[in-house]
């Protein structure tokens, strides 16, 4: 059954997660948190999307994103994809 459409406008504020598979780390040392963080500060930045909260832990992050721009689809899964093929 596919997941209902996102519903997105400027303004709407999204709580986004990803985990690592069966728990597993999504960062090895300080250098991968500093890449993490590096490209959440780029997609904030390309996507025009304020960041209200954040926090990585060793198998999972979560976000507070505000989607500020019409007609985009939300960013958030880019962040995921983009953290995994720099890691």
């Amino acid at each position: 059954m596919a997941r209902p459409l996102r519903i997105s406008y400027p303004g709407a504020v999204y709580h986004v997660t990803a985990r690592g598979n069966d728990r597993q780390a999504i960062v090895r040392d300080e250098a991968d948190r500093q890449r993490f963080v590096h490209t959440l500060a780029e997609m904030v930045e390309h996507y025009q999307v304020l960041c209200h909260a954040w926090v990585l832990m060793e198998n999972h992050y979560h976000l507070v994103l505000e989607f500020c721009r019409v007609g985009h689809d939300p960013p958030y899964p880019a962040l995921p994809s983009v953290h995994r093929t720099r890691a």
